[in-house]
């Protein structure tokens, strides 16, 4: 995400600024400081990103995202904040 969010042209507002948010999110999640909440605001964003960016790098940005989401759910959950519930 690092590299997207360094490669992004800046035109368009969801490229632009939701690569800096999902990068920030995800470095919370590796710091173990996530809560449930941010795992939703993870996904969503991914979507949102995905979905309204202008270019190939905003649309493809998320996806690897979304895949580690799909198949290792279970470690992003691992991450979250002792006590933090997380949303089926």
């Amino acid at each position: 995400m690092g590299f997207c969010r360094e490669e992004s042209c800046g035109k368009c507002v969801p490229c632009r600024a939701g690569t800096v948010q999902l990068h920030d999110l995800l470095r919370k999640h590796l710091g173990r400081r996530a809560t449930a909440a941010d795992l939703v605001q993870l996904e969503s964003l991914c979507h949102m990103v995905a979905d309204t960016s202008l270019c190939g790098l905003g649309q493809s940005a998320p996806r690897p995202v979304l895949s580690a989401l799909r198949h290792f759910r279970g470690d992003f959950l691992a991450l979250l904040q002792p006590g933090a519930s997380a949303a089926p």
